[in-house]
């Protein structure tokens, strides 16, 4: 999702690729079927399970609540140099 507002981290994992944001539902993706990933399957019952283990894995690992805050730091940390590029002769690098 383009312009989250949260971290968003992917696991693949042979030919499923499943995405997970803390404020958008999750994405399952069938690579081999569906390479373009035009069809999410998350929310399809028959893929239940593998989105409960894909979002095990997820919590396993991530600490998203650390990435968030690690995100807004160096954001935060960017914009105070902002306005100072912004002042005195633009240079097209």
């Amino acid at each position: 999702a383009e312009g989250s507002n949260a971290p968003m981290v992917a696991i693949r994992e042979g030919r499923f690729k499943f995405i997970y944001c803390d404020i958008d539902p999750p994405q399952l993706f069938d690579l081999e079927s569906d390479p373009l990933e035009l069809t999410n399957l998350a929310a399809d019952p028959a893929h239940a399970a593998l989105v409960t283990a894909f979002t095990e894995k997820v919590r396993a690992r991530w600490d998203m609540a650390a990435f968030d805050a690690a995100v807004r730091t160096s954001q935060a940390r960017r914009w105070v140099v902002y306005p100072a590029l912004r002042n005195g002769t633009h240079y097209p690098w």
